[in-house]
């Protein structure tokens, strides 16, 4: 977003001799912690989410268990011997969160898809003012149309004419300091087409455990300015920000991406034919998951760059998106534009920019060496893209260079990616011989149905602060040990629990 300078340029000129007073000492607020686990979650494209065997604490302890089905025959998602436990403690300097949800057996689209048993657990500590947490997620006896499944933490297997399913989904949703908050879904299906009653869209999630943690921190101090009589106005002069970025290059120069080729930024500027035979010669994959809506829009105006270098990927919010090759990730982290953003380079010499995350994955740190197809973030609209529609911004960088356009290249990997484009009608990874499973009556009457419909983070006042605010050339990032989440309103498919 642009930011109105004038005035503040204007004050900062009569009021050159302001001298800030120092801040008045702040009370320090408790630490605190949070759990929250489901059995069951199913999400329709419109309309609330209808959430089973939820469990939510920020003190004390709390444990469930039963069996649960939706609709009322099962048909979409069956899960029986499940148990939920959560407990927190907050309060002084220290807070902690432990989370677990185990399963037994598990039936999704009357028996497409089945699992023997589940585990997903979640914890988070803050101590001496730092936060951390962690996850894990287990899923036994894993079969699809019958056939036995082998799947390892944030794999995404391709259902052909049906969707996807993610195993082990692990997300970091804040990551700093001073706060930490990670969640895990054993089992999450995303609906490419109708299924079991549910339009497509859809999203089922099957065993969902978070933990989350935060030190204390000061409230905002009140800064008084301390106006100089030789400033006729009288005028008070806001500190400007200061700028700030994260993550680690790694050694890597991206000042180089920003250049403009030889003649300047073109519609068309010079690419090496080798570098061109590679990308396009295989060992690449579309970045998003399942599929987007796109047009070559590279080159089109824009109001902070003027000249846009990528291409604009269109999905729901919270899709995965995955590495497009072999790699290693760097500058994971915050800037004002890309709001949360990650780099990847192939190790041939290109890189790949991804911007306007919501969430990272929990293989997102600055030096992983990641696998083509794996997930390393989700869809959002971040940085300057807040008042646009959930988009990814891409960007292909040949030789560490300036962008060339990409839509020859992701409409390449689109066709190869299988459950993506024309791949997905030919793909056969996954053999469907079960039965097509029967359509199912809508709407049931659930035990421990809850309708969830917003999303809260550690702190709930936090969720009105805007999460794209600065950074780099505009102000600083949003602080997460503040509890101004990554992701905070947009989890993966998870509609959320408030409270």
């Amino acid at each position: 977003m642009r930011r109105a300078l004038l005035p503040i340029l204007a004050a900062a000129a009569l009021a050159a001799t302001a001298v800030a007073a120092p801040a008045a000492k702040a009370p320090t607020r408790k630490a605190r912690a949070r759990a929250v686990a489901f059995v069951v979650q199913v999400v329709r494209p419109s309309g609330a989410a209808v959430t089973l065997g939820a469990q939510r604490t920020r003190g004390g302890s709390a444990a469930a268990g039963g069996a649960f089905a939706y609709p009322g025959d099962g048909s979409a998602v069956r899960v029986s011997g499940a148990r939920t436990a959560v407990d927190a403690s907050s309060g002084g300097v220290k807070a902690a969160a432990q989370t677990t949800v185990t399963g037994g057996a598990v039936s999704l689209l009357g028996g497409l898809i089945t699992a023997s048993s589940l585990r997903s657990a979640a914890s988070a500590t803050a101590d001496s003012g730092r936060a951390r947490s962690s996850v894990r997620a287990r899923v036994s006896g894993l079969r699809v149309g019958g056939v036995a499944i082998g799947a390892a933490t944030n794999d995404v297997i391709d259902l052909p004419g049906t969707g996807t399913l993610t195993v082990g989904e692990t997300v970091d949703a804040i990551r700093s300091p001073g706060g930490s908050r990670n969640f895990t879904v054993a089992l999450h299906l995303r609906l490419s087409r109708a299924a079991a009653g549910l339009p497509a869209g859809s999203e089922i999630l099957v065993g969902y455990a978070e933990g989350g943690a935060a030190a204390p921190k000061p409230a905002p101090a009140t800064v008084v300015d301390a106006v100089s009589t030789t400033n006729p106005l009288g005028a008070q002069v806001p500190a400007l920000p200061t700028p700030t970025e994260t993550g680690d290059s790694g050694g890597r120069n991206t000042t180089n991406t920003e250049d403009p080729p030889p003649g300047g930024f073109t519609r068309t500027p010079p690419i090496r034919p080798e570098t061109k035979a590679e990308l396009l010669g295989g060992g690449y994959v579309f970045p998003v998951v399942g599929g987007a809506s796109f047009s070559d829009d590279f080159g089109g105006p824009r109001a902070e760059t003027g000249f846009h270098q990528g291409i604009d990927l269109f999905s729901a919010n919270g899709t995965p998106i995955v590495a497009v090759h072999d790699g290693t990730l760097f500058r994971v982290g915050w800037n004002r534009l890309g709001g949360w953003r990650v780099w990847l380079d192939d190790g041939q010499g290109n890189y790949f920019y991804y911007a306007h995350l919501s969430a990272y994955s929990d293989l997102a740190h600055d030096g992983a060496q990641v696998h083509a197809g794996d997930v390393i973030g989700y869809m959002g609209n971040t940085g300057d893209a807040q008042t646009t529609p959930f988009h990814l911004h891409f960007e292909i960088h040949p030789d560490a260079r300036w962008a060339v356009p990409p839509i020859a290249y992701v409409t390449a990997w689109e066709s190869a990616t299988p459950g993506v484009g024309s791949a997905a009608a030919s793909s056969t990874a996954l053999p469907q011989t079960a039965a097509a499973p029967p359509a199912a009556p809508e709407g049931a009457v659930l035990d421990q149905q809850s309708d969830i419909s917003s999303v809260s983070g550690l702190d709930d006042a936090a969720l009105a602060q805007a999460v794209g605010a600065g950074a780099e050339d505009g102000g600083p990032a949003p602080q997460p040990d503040a509890i101004v989440a990554v992701g905070a309103d947009s989890a993966p498919g998870f509609v959320g629990l408030s409270g």
